[in-house]
């Protein structure tokens, strides 16, 4: 190694830098990045994916669609092999390039690693994770395609040239000015790697994330002006010992790393404009305290509550807060300031002293108390309101009434006289008026005037609950209908018995980035419009402008010109009426999918109506067969919930009956063709609200014992949201169902086939005997019509109409009469024949034992005589 003063600045130290092979490990460079590549790999495959990343985040992550997750795992992967390239490298990249080291140095005392040998496996370590981005991410950008190529292009000729000392006489300051290049760019691109994961862990925070944006921003950008500066200053100070080849490719390689780098910048920067403007528009609705706070479920339910309190327009009367104490009611409605009085946030309306307080019970209120109070709250305001009484009443103080003395007694007429006196706020004409309008609703009579009516709490009277027209029925508490469901073998919980081909089968029904061709109902850019105008809407908006963007109708795509789906049926709010129940009414989904009776042919559809019966059905509607797909809309969380439930007793009957067919089919015969049943999904269900969407797959555990009934299990796929991260996972569902459609019901259509196949052969029916699938429910028993029983709730099914008239089936008797003795003669026949040609057999028998002794006393006097010859 040739002597170097320490003392040299940096840059006359790269002038003197002979020209020496860079690294001992240079002729193995591919060995290096093929390892490189394999150990990536493996992080991904065996510690990110399996379990640190979901561990890390839950659902953050799992929810996130196929590319956004690839994505995120990728930033992990870069950010993490670029922090260690910084730790490992940034000692032998300073000491060579700007101190008086080189490549051939020792990296420590007594160690046979030299600088050069760190350098280039950096180097192919960088080149290794921008290979593997290339590869695994999806739909990379141009800008940075081209970014990603020309490094790993540029690093590895810059290790290349050097095996050639004889021909490239300036390959080691090419290597340097490289390494000069990567630093930059690890340096400013680690800080974009971390911020994006940020905005995906914290896509709510908007002001952590407008300052992490911007200043992403600016030192990205900062550090492309730096890295210019030094890059041309190494280079012009080298300039008489570079070739013209590297005189002319080398400004345009860095013009073009620059270009990409400022891009990013850019990008960061429209980010940061973004996040600005959503953070003005939280200011712009009045609560600056809570724009840069996460938006938490107990945060939602406290704003729904506080907004049907500061707006509450009933009966003439419209309660009106300052959005200033958005935040005050925020906190009581969820229990954070429970000691403090209401009267704090009433002194911004009148310095007067309220007459009535809200007690701490009112305060509590739950979601779906605020949204009855806002159903009630649809009046116009007088135009005296200002004028009228300004304080929230409650039914608490009347108790505190009671205990105050009172100089007369207080009348319970809402309409006072004028000249009444009395210290109360008294009742307009006009709210009169109002509370007339509503007799049934007790809540808006006491709201207008303070009392409760006077039939309220008396046998007969009832609250008006509108004019629904679907699923009356029986309140029963939640825990009761989970223990009557579980009593019949169903459990809304996966089991570890479920096979692993069906979650790898549920996993890939999500991937694909299908989005509806022809547009349901309106067109997609009006969706986020749709979805805020129904969020109080009934089901019924819900399942006309919604569902169809989340469950495709089979039927509609078929029309549309997908023909393999030809087999496949729909039906809407369809009672199941010929299927026996478990642990509850009668199932009837708001969407179901499954095949056709043009899906068997004739000889099939006769051995099933043969075979079928309440317990084994194979028709669930009239037209409808072997249900694969069900899905309920329901409004808020409570309706999800039910939702939950509806489906995985509808899901649970359909997978029973398939498993009651391959019991009839295979179950004495061939018991393996059981056992391929036992934990495999074999139906799909979907619930949804406005604002989220779970996907279910359903299935079974066979017991040995195979008379006893088989448990049912969910299998949580996944849970989208319509309307988070911009609507990226809007069409998740979509995709999903589409993917059944094509995937799933083909093989679910041969399952059933294979199974009818090995049923027994149909009967020739002689007009005497009928099939157990023509009988149905009678129609009395519709949840729609009922007032007792509700659909998935409590009730109990009637027993099944006669099939025909007390004399038609006299005639049926005496016909049968006939059949038998007909049988019988048959039979009897039959023996005799049997009788008769055992005789022959016999008498045959006889015969041929004759002739064979016959031959034998021949064959003897034969022998006998050809003796008597010879002798």
């Amino acid at each position: 190694m040739p002597d170097i003063d320490p003392h040299i600045p940096g840059d006359e130290h790269i002038k003197h830098t002979p020209l020496t092979i860079l690294s001992t490990l240079s002729p193995y460079s591919g060995l290096i990045l093929a390892v490189v590549l394999v150990i990536l790999f493996l992080i991904k495959q065996n510690i990110l994916e399996a379990f640190l990343l979901r561990r890390l985040y839950t659902t953050k992550y799992t929810l996130l669609n196929d590319r956004d997750r690839r994505g995120f795992l990728n930033h992990h992967i870069a950010g993490g092999t670029k922090l260690l390239i910084l730790i490992v490298g940034v000692y032998p990249f300073i000491d060579v390039a700007f101190r008086y080291a080189q490549l051939g140095d020792r990296f420590a005392p007594h160690s046979k690693v030299t600088l050069g040998d760190v350098l280039v496996v950096c180097t192919q370590v960088l080149c290794g994770m921008y290979i593997f981005e290339l590869i695994y991410r999806v739909n990379v950008s141009p800008i940075a395609t081209m970014h990603h190529l020309g490094t790993i292009l540029v690093a590895e000729a810059a290790v290349a040239i050097s095996l050639d000392l004889s021909r490239e006489k300036d390959a080691t300051i090419e290597f340097i000015l490289c390494t000069v290049w990567g630093a930059f760019d690890i340096v400013c691109e680690l800080l974009p790697h971390i911020a994006i994961i940020l905005y995906r862990l914290r896509s709510t925070h908007h002001l952590f994330l407008s300052r992490l944006f911007l200043f992403a921003a600016i030192s990205t950008f900062f550090g492309t002006v730096c890295e210019t500066l030094v890059i041309f200053y190494l280079f012009g100070s080298l300039w008489p010992q570079w070739q013209i080849a590297f005189k002319i490719v080398t400004p345009l390689l860095h013009c073009a790393f620059s270009a990409t780098q400022l891009h990013g910048s850019w990008i960061f920067w429209k980010m940061w404009k973004r996040q600005e403007k959503l953070l003005a528009k939280k200011l712009e609705e009045g609560d600056e305290e809570q724009a840069s706070r996460p938006v938490t479920e107990e945060r939602k339910q406290g704003e729904e509550v506080a907004v049907a309190l500061r707006e509450a327009t009933v009966g003439g009367y419209s309660y009106k807060y300052p959005a200033r104490t958005s935040y005050f009611f925020t906190r009581r409605a969820t229990g954070m300031q429970r000691g403090k009085k209401l009267e704090r946030a009433h002194r911004p309306l009148t310095n007067r002293k309220p007459d009535y307080r809200v007690s701490k019970s009112r305060l509590t209120t739950s979601q779906r108390r605020s949204a009855r109070l806002q159903e009630i709250t649809r009046g116009k305001a007088p135009k005296n309101v200002e004028k009228q009484h300004q304080q929230l009443p409650s039914p608490s103080s009347s108790a505190s009434q009671k205990r105050q003395k009172r100089k007369r007694p207080l009348s319970h007429d809402p309409c006072l006289d004028e000249q009444t006196p009395s210290t109360r706020p008294r009742a307009s004409p006009k709210s009169c008026e109002q509370v007339a309008e509503h007799p049934d609703d007790p809540v808006a009579h006491w709201v207008v005037t303070t009392f409760w009516p006077k039939a309220f709490g008396k046998e007969g009277f009832r609250m008006n609950q509108g004019n629904s027209t679907k699923r009356k029925g029986v309140s029963m508490h939640n825990s009761d209908r989970m223990e009557r469901l579980a009593m019949n073998g169903i459990y809304m919980r996966a089991s570890a018995l479920m096979q692993r081909t069906s979650k790898d089968l549920c996993s890939s029904f999500l991937e694909g980035d299908r989005t509806p061709s022809q547009y349901p109902c309106y067109p997609p850019e009006q969706v986020p419009n749709i979805l805020e105008r129904i969020q109080d809407l009934g089901e019924g908006r819900l399942q006309r402008d919604i569902t169809p963007w989340v469950v495709p109708s089979a039927e509609n795509l078929f029309f549309s010109g997908e023909k393999t789906l030809d087999y496949i049926g729909e039906e809407i709010q369809a009672d199941w009426t010929r299927c026996a129940t478990m642990g509850g009414t009668r199932p009837k989904p708001d969407y179901t999918a499954g095949l056709l009776r043009t899906a068997f042919t004739k000889e099939e559809i006769g051995k099933l109506e043969n075979y079928s019966s309440l317990e084994r059905p194979f028709l669930f509607t009239p037209n409808l067969c072997f249900p694969f797909l069900i899905c309920e809309a329901k409004t808020g969380q409570v309706g999800m919930d039910t939702a939950d439930r509806q489906n995985i007793h509808s899901a649970s009957i359909a997978v029973g009956a398939i498993i009651e067919l391959y019991k009839a089919a295979f179950g004495t015969t061939y018991p393996d063709r059981m056992n391929e049943l036992n934990g495999q999904v074999l139906a799909f269900s979907v619930s949804h609200n406005n604002t989220v969407v779970n996907l279910y797959g359903h299935y079974a555990v066979l017991s040995d014992d195979s008379t006893r009934t088989p448990n049912f299990y969910r299998y949580g796929i996944a849970m989208s949201s319509l309307t988070m991260y911009d609507g990226a996972e809007r069409y998740k569902a979509y995709n999903f169902v589409r993917n059944v459609y094509e995937k799933f019901a083909p093989e679910h259509r041969k399952r059933i086939k294979d199974a009818v196949a090995s049923l027994p052969a149909l009967a020739e029916r002689t007009g005497l005997t009928f099939a157990a699938s023509d009988l149905a429910l009678e129609d009395t028993t519709s949840q729609q019509n009922s007032q007792v029983a509700g659909s998935q709730d409590d009730g109990v099914f009637r027993a099944p109409s006669e099939p025909a008239s007390v004399a038609k089936i006299r005639q049926m008797e005496e016909e049968n009469k006939k059949l038998q003795e007909q049988v019988a003669k048959q039979i009897r026949q039959m023996e005799e024949e049997k009788k008769e040609s055992k005789k022959r057999e016999e008498k045959l028998e006889e015969q041929i034992a004759a002739q064979m002794k016959q031959q034998v006393e021949q064959q003897q006097e034969i022998i006998s005589l050809l003796k008597q010859a010879r002798m």
